[in-house]
């Protein structure tokens, strides 16, 4: 066992410094911006958009889509920049984009410069989605790192229920000017998330090692653990682990990997596809879509309800977050998707033969619940993890280019197949994914809970 292992089990008993925290809720702010808000407006400002400037289906596809799409481009950038660039460098290009496009959205004259400023804030996204994942994980104690991580989650579930709110708020406010507040209002975040990037947050020691900075690893290792632990073995640690998985920076680790480099590609973008194939942002983005053909007809409880569905995903978020560093990661998974593939088929019974409104509302807050309890939470805990620390910027954004890829399919293209299958097919459809990603993860998931960042190849080989 590394001396790293050896003191986070013996110092589970210690409280993580308060700074640590800080930290990782400033660094949750980003998922705040990039998984949260932006899938909150999305679904509220879809309705005003479809019976305004976008008054074809293909036109709100193409308007949902380009978001996923660019991000697939925005992830790329960033896996060939991840290693060579700061963590802090990433927040802040990241945060630049999705101001700039944002703002670009909310005051475009013209279908063109509206897509355009989607597709610099859909870079934003991708360029950014798991830097906060990151950064969290290599600033965390191994006995802390699930819950500190998780925050990202809840950070993104409050974005996104700020956004349903927003929508509710603005329902009564012409269709012409309703979705440009929206959008508008989702500059502030990553304006905040800019500022604290460049004045409050310190690079990550394991980038600066990686980079063979070692004094200001050290000076930040010292920031971080002013006591109780030595800043000096953690480092050595950190080194140690970096020359046991040494030559592994290039590309080449990656697409032609070991046998424990392909175990964990495996788990890391599997989990992210997997994250996607859920259909989380399809039943997101067309929410309102969907509670009209349950039977909803009244505009205030359509745009309430997503409210509901944001508060049920927030607390569900928050109740996962300590949990993954007790009943473990694979167990909440499990049961996340074997409850969104029943609900998902109770719901395509209901959209079949129509019966009480009660059995839609309850099944997706049933999918809500499971995903926020499960694939929703890990997936980026999960992520972060299985990464040795000198393929970890990589082979991250490969998986964020998996993740965006499979969102780009599933948002672009929900609409055409439920034209061509139904919407009872359609939903049927997401049941199957879930179930098939259950399967999977039953098979390749390991528990990764407790195992420290440096001991994780070891853990995967074995």
């Amino acid at each position: 066992q590394s001396v790293s292992s050896q003191n986070d089990s013996d110092s589970e008993a210690e409280e993580t410094p308060c700074f640590i925290y800080i930290l990782a809720i400033c660094a949750a702010l980003n998922s705040f911006n990039n998984l949260g808000f932006s899938e909150g407006i999305n679904a509220s400002a879809a309705p005003p958009l479809h019976r305004t400037i976008l008054a074809n289906s293909m036109g709100v596809e193409v308007f949902m889509s380009s978001l996923t799409f660019a991000a697939i481009f925005g992830a790329l950038a960033a896996s060939l920049t991840g290693d060579v660039c700061s963590r802090r460098f990433v927040f802040q290009v990241s945060s630049f984009a999705y101001f700039t496009g944002i703002l670009l959205v909310a005051f475009s004259s013209s279908v063109p410069v509206m897509i355009a400023g989607r597709c610099i804030h859909g870079f934003g996204i991708g360029y950014g989605l798991g830097i906060d994942s990151v950064y969290i994980a290599e600033i965390s104690p191994a006995h802390r790192r699930g819950f500190l991580v998780s925050l990202a989650d809840v950070c993104s579930n409050l974005g996104m229920l700020v956004g349903f709110a927003a929508g509710w708020v603005l329902d009564g406010v012409s269709d012409e000017v309703s979705w440009r507040y929206m959008f508008g209002f989702g500059a502030i975040p990553p304006f905040i998330m800019l500022l604290l990037s460049y004045f409050l947050m310190p690079e990550s020691p394991r980038w600066l090692a990686s980079q063979q900075r070692d004094q200001e690893a050290l000076a930040v290792l010292h920031r971080l653990y002013p006591a109780g632990k030595s800043a000096e073995v953690i480092l050595s640690d950190i080194k140690l682990a970096d020359r046991d998985v040494a030559g592994s920076l290039s590309w080449r680790s990656i697409f032609c990997p070991d046998k424990a480099v392909r175990q964990m590609l495996l788990i890391g973008v599997g989990v992210a596809v997997s994250h996607m194939v859920s259909g989380m942002d399809a039943i997101t983005y067309y929410l309102i879509f969907i509670l009209e053909q349950s039977g909803m007809t009244s505009s205030r409880i359509k745009f309430g309800f997503p409210i509901l569905l944001g508060l049920v995903k927030m607390l569900c978020a928050t109740v996962a977050a300590p949990l993954f560093d007790t009943l473990g990661r694979r167990s909440l998974t499990l049961a996340g998707f074997a409850s969104m593939a029943l609900s998902m088929t109770a719901l395509s019974g209901h959209l079949a033969v129509p019966t009480t409104i009660f059995v839609p509302l309850v099944a997706l807050v049933v999918y809500i619940a499971g995903f926020a309890l499960g694939i929703g939470s890990s997936w980026r805990v999960i992520a972060s993890e299985v990464f040795s620390n000198n393929i970890r910027a990589k082979a991250m954004c490969i998986a964020m280019i998996a993740n965006r890829a499979t969102a780009t399919i599933t948002v672009a293209t929900f609409l055409s197949m439920t034209s061509a299958l139904g919407w009872s097919g359609n939903v049927f459809f997401i049941a199957a994914a879930n179930a098939c990603a259950l399967v999977f993860m039953c098979v390749q998931l390991p528990e990764t809970n407790g195992i420290a960042l440096e001991d994780m190849p070891k853990h995967l080989a074995s």
